[in-house]
This record gives structure tokens, sequence and C-alpha cells, in this order.
């Protein structure tokens, strides 16, 4: 008798155990499911490549709790969130993102990496601390994407340069203006790469990175512009 009852106490003791990590994942699973996810969109009424007026008046918002997963729709100025279609095949309708949820947090996961206009972009105007710039960023200036593939501070800036100074007064040293044979460097004006021998790309000033080389007949032109004015 004194068997069977320690066996008893044993099994009780475990049941209450089972019943007690029972009542904690559940806990955590509401504590989970009350998680949610706040969504603000503003849409602007006009088509204009892409862009976005941040200082017009005449935008559509809207504001969402979400608390599952689900695709971000834009149905030309009318946003909504779709729980239920994998992506929008519609002419007139562009999955912007998914929603997904993997281990009590939301993630944002891009849907349209193919679609330059329809990529997610981080509004720098919006963050209070700035964004600090690294290799291989693509920075959006209005309708103009530019790819950072290097940079230098201004005091890494300085500190290379090695200006000489002429020696005698009232002149200015005039620095070599060479060709260059990097196929990587563009010319700031026209965009391309290609260079001939009476069409060098040239660097005609001291600005660097990607402004600086232009094609010879790029510069030619530019300077007979400003001459007819």
């Amino acid at each position: 008798m004194k068997a069977e009852s320690g066996a008893s106490r044993g099994a009780d003791d475990r049941d209450l155990q089972d019943k007690i990590e029972e009542a904690k994942n559940r806990a955590r699973t509401a504590e989970a499911s009350n998680y949610i996810v706040l969504m603000k969109a503003q849409t602007w009424d006009r088509e204009s490549h892409g862009l976005y007026d941040y200082e017009s008046r005449r935008v559509q918002k809207l504001e969402l709790k979400v608390e599952e997963e689900g695709f971000m729709v834009r149905d030309q100025e009318v946003v909504s969130f779709d729980t239920t279609s994998e992506d929008c095949k519609f002419d007139d309708k562009t999955t912007l993102f998914r929603l997904t949820k993997k281990k009590d947090k939301f993630y944002v996961c891009p849907m349209n990496d193919n679609h330059p206009n329809d990529r997610l972009w981080l509004v720098i105007r919006s963050l209070k601390d700035g964004y600090i710039i690294k290799r291989h960023d693509i920075l959006k200036l209005g309708r103009m994407k530019f790819k950072v593939k290097e940079f230098r501070t201004e005091k890494e800036y300085f500190e290379g340069e090695h200006i000489e100074v002429s020696p005698h007064k009232g002149f200015e040293e005039i620095h070599e203006v060479s060709g260059v044979d990097n196929e990587d460097i563009m010319c700031r004006f026209c965009w391309t790469g290609d260079q001939t021998e009476a069409n060098p790309l040239i660097g005609s000033c001291k600005c660097d990175g990607s402004i600086k080389y232009i094609h010879f007949n790029c510069l030619k032109l530019w300077l007979e512009s400003k001459v007819s004015k």
C-alpha cells in the first residue's frame, strides 16, 4: 500500500508540473499574440515617375494595426493589407512588400526588387539621427540613383591632396589633365564610359568620385552653351 501511495504521489506531481508548464506556454503565446504592427501609408494622387511630393497636402492617408502575416498592396492611389493573396496578378495592383512573423517578431520582406519604382526605400528626412552612408549604398535623388562605390571624409581628402605652389607670385600652378583607363569611370554628363582618342575622358577639375571625369566633347558642348547664353 505504501509503494502504491508513493507512486500515486509521483504521478500527481508530474501532472501538476505538466499543467504549470502548459499554463506558462499559454501565457507566452497570449503575450506574443498581443504584438501588433502599426503601419501608416500616404499616397500622392499624381503620376510622377515614382516621385513623391513630401510638401503636398493632396495625399490619401491610411493607418493600419496588423497582428498577422500578409501583403501590403497598392491599387493606384489606394493601399490595403491583404492576408490571403501571395501576389497580385492584376494590372493595376502592385504588391509592395510581405509582412512575415518568425519567433514572435515581424519582418518586412521586399517583393519587387526587379522593378525600380516599386522597391522599398528608406526616407532619410524622417530619421532624427540621420543615416551613415556605407559603401555600395544606393542613393535616390529625385529620379536619379547613385551607387556609392567609395568615399573619403573631408580630412582624408585634404590629407591626400598634394598641391604644388608656384614659386612665382601672381601665377597659379596649372595641373596636368590626364585621361582615364578605368572601365568603371563614367562621364558626369552622358553617363557613359566609352572614350576614343579624339574624345577621351578627362579629369578637368579637382572633383572626385563619379563626377570627376567628363568627355572632351561633352565639356566642349557645355562651354559652347554657356557662351551662347
